[in-house]
């Protein structure tokens, strides 16, 4: 059974034929969709193409074709502030836009494609996302394509400050990888501050019989202790990856805290450095953490087994 919800029925109003700007009384490098417009298209790749744009939509947002590109915003860094709908559905890349360093969202973000990469906030940058509504990626189909087929990643970005509070959902779902959540820099904008608290659900799901799917994935550069706070739910094959990726710095370091009320369903893998596992709820799975002086305590419980590899380890 699939974990991406219906996007709902599709809008009967007319079509879209060209892309939207920024404001067009101000010209501010913003748009607002107001509560009651809806805006649909079949033909278009892109529905805002403007530079360094952020889209307010509080109403409803669907466009819906079988190009090889589909994109919410195209150009420059993007922004998106949601408490209304938003579905896209494209051929191949499909994405809310490049180098979207912030999302606010309350409301519903669905984003598909056919047989590509799915993709919905991406930025190889620092990028703040405040979530209580759903995001959900999904690629349908493994169209055999080198790197691009039948792959999905919900949050894919360079520095990353995650808030998923209470309900919020973070999906993705795909024949071949799968993931919720990426940082390849592994360092929050916000010096002291966690970069992944989550009190909702986060979850990632492969439907191919070859396909890994990766809840929380984490590249480590060195740059300091990845801390990740759970309180809600983490989901998936992998729920916790934890990867170092700098020869310079010897033991790059992971935290987690997984609180009274958090479950990490699926395994916890972290890479060789000084890592630390606090664990006061439920891990449904093995907590693996490799060389280095290893942290493991708590009074919650672990369905599988704790191995901490070689180290200095307690």
């Amino acid at each position: 059974m699939s974990i991406i919800p219906a996007p709902g029925p599709r809008p009967t109003v007319a079509k879209l034929t060209t892309p939207l700007g920024r404001n067009p009384t101000s010209y501010e490098p913003e748009y607002t969709v107001k509560s009651d417009r809806v805006i649909f298209s079949t033909s278009l790749d892109r529905v805002f193409d403007s530079w360094n744009l952020h889209v307010y939509n509080h109403g409803q947002i669907w466009l819906e074709q079988d190009l090889p590109h589909a994109f919410l915003i195209a150009g420059g860094i993007t922004r998106l502030t949601n408490t209304g709908s938003i579905y896209l559905h494209g051929g191949s890349q499909v994405q809310l836009g490049r180098e979207m360093d912030y999302l606010h969202n309350t409301g519903s973000i669905i984003v598909t494609s056919n047989k590509g990469w799915a993709r919905g906030v991406e930025n190889y940058g620092n990028t703040f996302i405040d979530n209580s509504g759903i995001l959900a990626v999904q690629s349908l189909v493994d169209d055999g394509q080198p790197y691009f087929g039948g792959n999905a990643t919900a949050i894919d970005v360079g520095g990353l400050e995650l808030r998923n509070r209470v309900g919020g959902q973070i999906l993705a779902e795909a024949p071949e990888l799968a993931i919720a959540v990426y940082a390849s820099q592994s360092a929050n904008p916000t010096p002291g501050v966690p970069m992944v608290v989550n009190w909702g659900l986060i979850e990632a799901n492969s439907t191919g019989p070859d396909g890994a799917s990766f809840g929380v994935y984490l590249v480590n550069r060195g740059y300091g202790i990845t801390p990740i706070n759970n309180g809600g739910t983490i989901r998936a094959e992998f729920a916790i990856y934890g990867v170092s990726d700098n020869g310079d710095v010897p033991n790059p370091s992971f935290t987690i805290n997984n609180l009274s009320s958090g479950i990490i369903d699926g395994l916890i893998w972290l890479d060789y450095g000084n890592d630390k596992v606090t664990n006061d709820g439920k891990v449904i799975g093995s907590v693996f953490m490799e060389d280095g002086d290893d942290t493991y305590s708590g009074s919650g419980s672990v369905s599988g087994v704790v191995h901490m590899g070689f180290g200095n380890d307690s």
